[in-house]
């Protein structure tokens, strides 16, 4: 092993460098396990070429660390029991990270929900123009009275009968296709949420809460609005918005449905279908009264569809697997320039002694200024001459 100080050989049972008593456990701060037949640290003119910046050391001081999955967890991260039943990633790394999150083992696997998510986004348009139509439906009636003071027979009867029912169970239909729809996808998006660790609502219950009398008018929204939390979307005051629209929506339209049949209209509209003649004024005024008692209705239902549709389509984006780890892992500075490495210190030479320069007497006869002899030359020539 060399010295990380002075460069310097190293025997691994030596417990300090002989040149200058530095450690040799100081190869571990350096990035060089202290582990006899180690590697020795790369030197550069006998000193240890350790990458800097800003003069500190690039490489973190750290010694002893274990590595792998057995590795405490980073300053600032709690560290996360393994998952029980969960087997080891290959090579014995340990459970993977989206099996540990949150100590789960994450079971099954995420399912596409975009079928789902387009049939009841379908399903709730085609609820809103069916209750559009059913606010409309009193104009059958109008030409039947019509029909029935003018030509008279069974046919206005027929029409109104028709009109009136079938638009009804047509309305019922369509909103029971909603409900079921909007279940089968709310089950998918919770299924899919508990594959990736969420820890909230069942997906049977999130299916099964359109359905059950009284909670099914409270749990649907707020199964929703958890899901989108723990998908971090932002949508809490749109889903309350269509949810408070579909309410205040199906409440009014009934309302305006049942309190605009009045026992004398329901007279008139009964003997339109034995095919009688009625009085036309009274039963147009009166019908007129049914489609403005159901319009507010029906267009908080179109309103609730449009802003049921926006849920759907935000909550059903795809979401990560694992949850974002950057806000709690620590924060590395890189480096932007390349690290620089330290230059060799250069050792002072032992000094020399300078003698004065001499003339030789014999080139001062001949020319009057003779070459400069160094005195050590001098001397170490001939003795004799």
């Amino acid at each position: 092993m060399t010295c990380p100080s002075c460069g310097a050989a190293v025997q691994d049972d030596q417990p300090a460098c002989s040149r200058c008593a530095a450690a040799p456990d100081a190869l571990a701060v350096l990035g060089a396990p202290a582990v006899p037949g180690a590697p020795a640290v790369p030197t550069v003119d006998g000193e240890p070429a350790v990458p800097t910046v800003d003069g500190e050391p690039a490489v973190p001081a750290v010694t002893g660390a274990p590595a792998g999955p057995d590795a405490p967890a980073p300053p600032g991260v709690s560290a996360v029991p393994d998952a029980p039943g969960v087997p080891d990633a290959p090579g014995g790394a340990g459970p993977t990270l989206a099996q540990r999150w949150v100590g789960q083992p994450a079971v099954g696997q995420v399912r596409p929900v975009t079928g789902r998510a387009t049939a009841a986004m379908v399903t709730l348009a085609t609820a809103a123009v069916v209750d559009l139509v059913w606010a409309f439906t009193p104009l059958a009636s109008v030409w039947s009275v019509h029909e029935a003071a003018g030509r008279g027979g069974q046919s206005p009867g027929a029409v109104l009968i028709v009109a009136t029912f079938g638009v009804a169970i047509l309305m019922l239909l369509a909103h029971a296709l909603a409900a079921v729809s909007l279940a089968a996808w709310l089950h998918r998006v919770t299924a899919n949420a508990r594959v990736r660790g969420w820890h909230g609502w069942s997906p049977g219950l999130a299916g099964a809460a359109w359905f059950i009398p009284v909670a099914g008018a409270v749990l649907p929204p707020l199964i929703v609005v958890d899901l989108a939390r723990a998908g971090a979307t932002r949508v809490g005051r749109l889903v309350w918005a269509w949810w408070s629209a579909w309410l205040l929506g199906w409440v009014a339209l009934w309302a305006g449905t049942a309190f605009t049949y009045p026992g004398e209209l329901v007279d008139l509209l009964s003997r339109v279908a034995g095919g009688a003649t009625v009085d036309v004024d009274r039963a147009g005024q009166l019908l007129g009264y049914q489609i403005a008692a159901r319009l507010p209705g029906a267009v908080l239902l179109i309103a609730a569809a449009v802003l049921g549709g926006l849920v759907v389509s935000r909550v059903s984006r795809p979401a990560p697997s694992v949850p974002p780890l950057a806000a709690a892992l620590p924060t590395v500075a890189i480096p932007t320039q390349p690290p620089r490495f330290p230059q060799p210190a250069s050792r002072p030479r032992p000094a020399t002694p300078v003698v004065p320069a001499q003339r030789t007497p014999g080139h001062e006869q001949e020319s009057g200024a003779g070459p400069l002899v160094d005195a050590g030359e001098e001397i170490a020539g001939d003795p004799g001459s």
